[in-house]
């Protein structure tokens, strides 16, 4: 259960993607900025601040621990939400409930069936819950149980009809976590499961945005996490196996206890699904039946009603999303765009089955109007709908800029689209999204808001998550701009941006006094070419308009930047902080980025790109030439194409640019050698790797390290657990971490995870650097995981804990030594410690690193574009250097 729990949360951090968006900008420190391009009306930054309080829900029976909240919605001074708990069952319980806006007077009823019964929901004008969900035999939704915090006095004495009502007060605490697929994701019409693939285990409110409308066969639950499957139809669920009753694959979590007929009261419960059988609707062998319930807060079934009526009913069909409006309940099926009554959930009739309706999201705004969630020709959009004839009408684009990943109607503005770092007001016309709510700005460290709902006062109910999946019910009110301190904006300019930066961000505003901090992430304006972004950057560089700090990435041309003087010198700033100057840093690692001996970025963090050998095959890596390589593999009879493990042309020579780069192209003398005969060798040692590697073979290479078959391998090395993993798994013997084999051998190069420059052009430079000195000091250092710190306390910290040995408890609560178990070759291999020598050994291979990693996409091209003659037998390994050498020449020549 616990590891099912952590999935959830790993997945929400896991898909988040990180666009971020900012008020307003700043050009030499001011805090302005051109207007996108794109239609969407950039704010005053005091117009985009909000102030956030949490909402506090309780129960002090307890019922609703874990309660994690998936949809919000706003009606008659009250809250409405659907969201799900665990408890005591593996499949999770869904829950509906109303409460007001400062947390008191909750009533909620729980309904029967695993968490995935419920496919869909939308809160009618009735404050009524309409449901879409799956029905086995007819008993797998319904009502368990309902609670309240209603005073007993003013509650009424007589309980729902067939209803078992359980008191609960108040929690001391509530959380919640965001589902995966919940309400609001945006996902790509393409990504939505086509007709006839079966249903979603977990969707939204169509007052929220759209999700995929089915899963896969085989769900992916997040990044590396081994988790139990959610139970599909046909399998034996864990009710089963605890007592006969439960026979039908999901049961309610009650069935669980009838082994124990003490813990049983006895008392009837209601099910949401009690339909008669219609075409379509089979429910032999267990099928799933997905039906139509309208439901009252307390658990009062006013309707059920099977969907999926007509004539051309089939098994395929499936439900994505639901809408409550006066007309009718909107449905966007596997069939199209579906209206079912509102009063008693029949089918009324068939709005549309054009194919951006298949499988849609309806809303329908605060004047009635319909629309739906397109994605096609037009790009992603929302487009009306005609109720009476079903006509799809005007298309409204939704901006790129917005960053957007949930959609909900409004009050103000017809819908809110809320995004990363970022929320938008848009209208049915062609006024364009304007931002409204600015998280950073605002101070809210939160990376998305998956629920959102307007209410009458102006203010917002949301439901906001963080990077770590940590969850929070939140109501905003809007900050008079005329209260917000007169503090200086600087902006940071970002292509995408690392969390813990923007954690940075959100702790340098709250502490400045003086200055804050403003984000223009400019991968926001990435459109169909995937490189508009780095075009706005550059065209705000070259006008004089770029963003107080930079963080730089691999996508940027950075040596051109620093010889064209966009960048600050840093080193007096260095040498002049009395804090830093007292710290033992990695020396070696700030120095290998200095240019003309001046340091015009600094890197806080850092991963080292290696490539790894035995041994007894490279020794110390000093005599690890192309010759060397060759001869190696010759002398063990293995394939060269191997040596690397599997790899194309193009990898190997990206590894052998990143890694050699700097021997063919030298920035600060503005030249290059790429038709030396060191180059023309390496053309000719790449040629032998296949350009293509066969996708349909599945051999498990894991042990070819071992056993000789490959011999160098690939890897980005951040962590001492990952030189343990290659010395005592990929291996299993002593190991080298050298660089490419080449006529001069070097060493491994340092990739920086991070890296922050200033520009030279900002009129608050000290103000900058107040900022940038944050990530040398100990609060960052020491929260660096996943790759190298610069800071020595920082690397002893991770030293230190790598060395210590791993513990579990056991069924007696005994402490019991554990170990890392990797896979190779078939054979599970516990991982040992890494030892006191092999530190001091990483220690020195890390202060030993005296080179960046090289990495420029134009030259890349180039590279790639030209050789291609000479594998394909066209052109000779001289002619197409020559080629090559003139090619990039001319671009160091217009970029120095």
């Amino acid at each position: 259960m616990k590891r099912l729990k952590k999935m959830i949360s790993l997945f929400t951090a896991a898909t988040l993607v990180l666009t971020l968006s900012a008020c307003g900008g700043s050009s030499g420190g001011s805090a302005e900025s051109s207007l996108p391009s794109d239609g969407t009306e950039t704010a005053a930054a005091t117009d985009c601040i909000y102030s956030a309080e949490q909402v506090i829900l309780e129960d002090q029976a307890g019922e609703l621990s874990d309660l994690s909240i998936d949809n919000l919605v706003y009606k008659d001074g009250r809250l409405y939400a659907t969201g799900f708990y665990f408890g005591d069952s593996f499949t999770g319980s869904r829950v509906i409930m109303s409460f007001n806006p400062d947390g008191t007077d909750l009533q909620y009823t729980t309904l029967m069936g695993g968490m995935e019964d419920v496919i869909t929901s939308s809160v009618g004008s009735d404050g009524n819950f309409y449901i879409a969900g799956l029905s086995y035999d007819a008993d797998s939704i319904g009502a368990a149980q309902t609670g309240s915090t209603q005073d007993p006095e003013t509650a009424s004495d007589v309980p729902p009809e067939d209803v078992v009502v359980s008191g609960s007060d108040d929690m001391d605490s509530f959380t919640t976590e965001e589902v995966p697929g919940g309400p609001g994701s945006a996902v790509e019409e393409e990504d939505m499961t086509a007709p006839g693939e079966g249903p979603t285990a977990d969707t939204e409110d169509a007052s929220a945005g759209p999700t995929s409308a089915a899963p896969e066969e085989e769900p992916e639950y997040g990044p590396g996490e081994e988790v139990e499957e959610f139970i599909s139809e046909g399998e034996e669920s864990p009710q089963d196996e605890a007592g006969e009753e439960a026979s039908d694959g999901i049961t309610s979590p009650q069935d669980e206890v009838q082994d124990d007929p003490s813990s049983y009261d006895g008392e009837e419960e209601l099910t949401v699904g009690d339909v008669e059988e219609t075409d379509g609707a089979s429910q032999e062998n267990g099928e799933a039946v997905y039906v139509l319930t309208c439901m009252t807060v307390d658990g009062q079934q006013l309707w059920s009603a099977a969907a999926n009526a007509g004539d051309d009913a089939n098994s395929d069909y499936y439900i994505n999303s639901i809408a409550y409006s006066d007309n009718g309940i909107l449905v966007g099926s596997s069939k199209g765009l579906e209206l079912y009554s509102k009063e008693d959930g029949s089918f009324v009739k068939m709005l549309s089955t054009e194919e951006e309706a298949v499988g849609c999201t309806p809303y329908v705004t605060k004047d009635g109007t319909a629309v739906i969630l397109t994605a096609g020709s037009k790009g992603e959009g929302l487009t009306k709908v005609d109720m009476e004839t079903g006509a799809l009408g005007t298309h409204y684009p939704i901006p790129g800029e917005a960053g957007m990943v949930s959609i909900f109607p409004g009050k103000t503005y017809d819908f809110y689209l809320t995004g990363t770092s970022a929320v938008f007001g848009m209208n049915l016309d062609e006024s364009g999204a304007v931002k409204v709510i600015d998280y950073v700005d605002s101070d809210m460290d939160i990376t998305a808001m998956p629920c959102l709902t307007e209410t009458d006062e102006g203010t917002f109910a949301c439901v906001v998550s963080d990077a770590m999946g940590a969850n929070a019910i939140q109501v905003l009110t809007k900050v008079d701009p005329e209260t917000v301190a007169n503090r200086k904006t600087l902006t940071l300019g970002s292509y995408y941006l690392d969390y813990e930066v923007r954690k940075q961000v959100f702790a340098f505003n709250k502490q400045s006094k003086d200055v804050r901090i403003s984000i223009v992430d400019y991968s926001q304006y990435d459109g169909e070419t995937g490189t508009e972004g780095m075009t706005r950057l550059n065209t705000d560089i070259a006008s004089g308009s770029a963003p107080d700090i930079l963080i730089l990435s691999a996508a940027m041309p950075v040596k051109s930047y620093i010889g064209k003087g966009v960048f600050e010198d840093l080193t007096p700033y260095l040498e002049k902080d009395e804090e830093i100057s007292q710290k033992e840093y990695l020396t070696n690692i700030q120095d290998a980025f200095k240019t003309d001996g001046k340091t015009y970025a600094i890197v806080p963090s850092f991963y080292a790109s290696v490539v790894t050998g035995k041994t007894e095959d490279i020794g110390d890596g000093s005599a690890f030439t192309l010759d060397a390589a060759n001869e190696l593999v010759a002398r063990k009879g293995a394939d060269p194409a191997r040596m690397f493990g599997v790899a194309t042309r193009e990898d190997i020579m990206y590894l052998a640019m990143e890694l050699c780069g700097s021997q063919f192209i030298d920035w600060d003398q503005s030249s290059c050698k790429f038709d030396s005969p060191e180059f023309i060798k390496l053309l000719e040692f790449i040629a032998q790797f296949p350009e293509k590697i066969d996708e349909n073979n599945q051999e498990d290479t894991s042990a070819d390290y071992r056993s000789g078959k490959s011999q160098f391998y690939r890897d980005s090395i951040g962590a001492f657990d990952e030189y343990v993993y290659l010395r005592y798994g990929v291996f299993g013997t002593d190991i080298t971490l050298a660089g490419f084999p080449s006529q001069t051998p070097g060493k491994a190069a340092i990739f920086p995870q991070l890296q922050i420059a200033i520009n030279a052009g900002s009129a608050e430079k000290d103000a900058c650097w107040s900022f940038v000195r944050r990530f040398l000091l100990d609060d960052y250092q020491n929260s660096i995981e996943m790759y190298w710190p610069v800071s020595i306390s920082a690397l002893d910290q991770l030293s230190n804990k790598a060395m210590e040995p791993l513990y579990y408890e056991d069924e007696n609560g005994n402490q019991v030594e554990d170990h890392i178990i990797v896979n190779i070759g078939g054979e599970d291999i516990a991982l040992p410690r890494i030892t006191d020598a092999e530190v001091d050994q990483m220690y020195s291979f890390l202060k030993g690193l005296d080179s960046e990693a090289y990495y420029d996409a134009n030259v890349q091209n180039i590279i790639a574009e030209e050789s291609a003659a000479f594998f394909a037998g066209q052109k000779t390994a001289e002619d197409v250097a020559g080629v090559i050498q003139s090619r990039v020449q001319i671009y160091i020549n217009e970029n120095s």
